[in-house]
């Protein structure tokens, strides 16, 4: 566990705010304890937020506080490390009103820092891909969700559409005829990722460019998906007991003769 701890007095309250990582289950929370003089306090409004390097900010959820003091964000691993592997978090209370405003901010150490925006290599990329595309894409693997990204830098214009195109489809869509024909074909829209940034997206672009061994999907040569095989051999066994029966019926009818 690390984070750090800070307070506020208000009308003579002294309102502590306690952040740090926690981990139940393989699941990886920010969690912040708040204290009204030594006393958990339930019911405290409080917002999570990351702070980027360049000094953006950006929401990552909100939660109340249960009856020991402590309110969590599930999703600290979908959150950007810096080139350290650190999170600076940003925790705000929301109500009651007496306390809006307070908060603590905190550099928490991240659990998959691979992800980190001042990694070098194809390693830094592949995490962030798995961590954000993989769900949605394949490198060869077909269709999905999304597109099969094979053969994607033959494609596209070059690695600043694709990086303009991850960080905003739905503005890419506006002016841009290749983007409009992936929305054409892939109705679900692809979610913007400019929280990101442009060093996290190029590292993904990187590895992406680098494992799509330069071929489109439609140049890997014909294949059948495993259902219609299923269909044709089935097809092709009942063919054969259709064969069988017959035959077997004409000598039959040949030997009552």
């Amino acid at each position: 566990m690390n984070g750090s701890e800070g307070s506020e007095s208000v009308a003579g309250e002294q309102l502590a705010l306690a952040i740090y990582a926690e981990v139940d289950e393989g699941v990886h929370y920010l969690v912040v304890k708040v204290e009204l003089d030594g006393i958990p306090v339930e019911g405290i409004g409080v917002e999570f937020f990351q702070v980027f390097e360049d000094g953006r900010i950006q929401s990552l959820g909100r939660d109340v506080t249960f009856d020991d003091g402590t309110a969590a964000y599930e999703g600290f691993d979908d959150s950007i490390p810096d080139a350290e592997g650190y999170v600076t978090v940003l925790v705000r209370v929301l109500a009651p009103k007496k306390y809006v405003g307070i908060e603590k901010q905190s550099r928490i150490k991240h659990p998959n820092p691979i992800t980190s925006v001042g990694a070098i290599g194809l390693d830094a990329g592949e995490g962030l891909y798995k961590q954000h595309c993989a769900s949605c894409h394949t490198i060869g693997g077909g269709e999905s969700v999304g597109p099969d990204l094979a053969g994607l830098k033959a494609r596209i214009p070059g690695k600043d559409w694709a990086i303009a195109f991850i960080k905003s489809p739905r503005e890419m869509i506006k002016s841009d005829d290749y983007a409009r024909d992936l929305r054409d074909k892939y109705p679900m829209e692809m979610a913007p990722f400019e929280s990101l940034g442009d060093s996290n997206i190029s590292l993904i672009v990187d590895y992406i460019f680098a494992n799509d061994a330069g071929q489109s999907p439609e140049s890997k040569g014909f294949s059948i998906p495993l259902p219609f095989m299923m269909f044709l051999f089935t097809l092709a066994m009942v063919f054969i007991v259709v064969l069988v029966v017959w035959f077997g019926t004409k000598a039959n009818r040949n030997s009552a003769v």
